[in-house]
């Protein structure tokens, strides 16, 4: 599976919020709603710019994301796959 994420989703994070917390917990719960819980860790995402990777590899950074948002961290079985 490919995925085109746009600005949303990066290697090593999200897209740019300008330091807007609230807009930053948006974007990230869109991202693990609609990204993470929906594709498996196969899945290759393409960004709107900058190099692919897959969601395997971010995956488990999803609570790192959170922290550095000033977001709280989340148990990591709930950025599963769900295959919705």
């Amino acid at each position: 599976m490919r995925l085109i994420t746009g600005d949303s989703l990066f290697p090593g994070g999200i897209g740019n919020t300008f330091g807007d917390t609230d807009a930053y917990a948006q974007l990230l719960g869109d991202v693990v709603e609609r990204v993470f819980h929906r594709f498996a860790d196969d899945t290759i995402f393409y960004p709107g710019h900058g190099l692919p990777s897959t969601l395997g590899r971010e995956r488990g950074f999803l609570n790192a994301w959170r922290l550095t948002g000033g977001l709280p961290p989340a148990d990591p079985g709930s950025d599963a796959f769900r295959g919705e």
